[in-house]
């Protein structure tokens, strides 16, 4: 899957963050860092909270981090580059028309409760966020007056104004 998510276009604000050797990070996730553990950086999938607005859920929305742009085996401990900006096509949940300005946000495996896709995403209206979404991650840049299964968005992320730093959990 991961060769289908692809930035398509602008600089990607890379930062490098810590993970834990034990983490398996697939180049075209995306990522959070824990804010009780280290700060390391953590995929979507690990988060575990039991409610979509659970405190966990507020330590994915605030510590979201963006989408990694390399991978990392179990085992390594070396820094992940992550982007934080730009344009990136997605697969969605379910095939929908999409309309520029609309919200990307990331979307649980679960039909409700919690949990977090690392590679698949929603369209939402914005202000609309409803259960069984997660993060706001970016808004639509591409029009699609008919069913698609993949969608174009502009990233958006705390760090999306940065370049080239270090992440230290602050």
């Amino acid at each position: 899957m991961a060769g289908q998510n692809r930035h398509l276009s602008g600089d990607s604000g890379d930062v490098l963050i810590p993970t834990r050797g034990k983490t398996v990070i697939e180049a075209g996730d995306f990522c959070w860092t824990h804010p009780n553990d280290s700060n390391y950086l953590l995929p979507f999938n690990l988060f575990t909270d039991s409610s979509t607005t659970g405190a966990g859920m507020s330590d994915v929305v605030e510590n979201f981090m963006g989408i990694a742009k390399m991978g990392s085996p179990s085992g390594v401990t070396e820094n992940v580059t992550v982007m934080t900006k730009g344009v990136f096509r997605f697969p969605l949940g379910h095939p929908q028309a999409v309309t520029v300005g609309a919200a990307v946000s990331g979307v649980s495996p679960h039909a409700v409760g919690s949990g977090a896709s690392n590679q698949f995403v929603e369209a939402q209206v914005v202000g609309d966020l409803t259960i069984g979404t997660t993060v706001y991650l970016g808004t639509i840049v591409k029009t699609e007056t008919s069913a698609v299964s993949f969608v174009d968005f502009s990233l958006r992320t705390r760090f999306s104004g940065s370049t080239n730093i270090v992440y230290d959990g602050t």
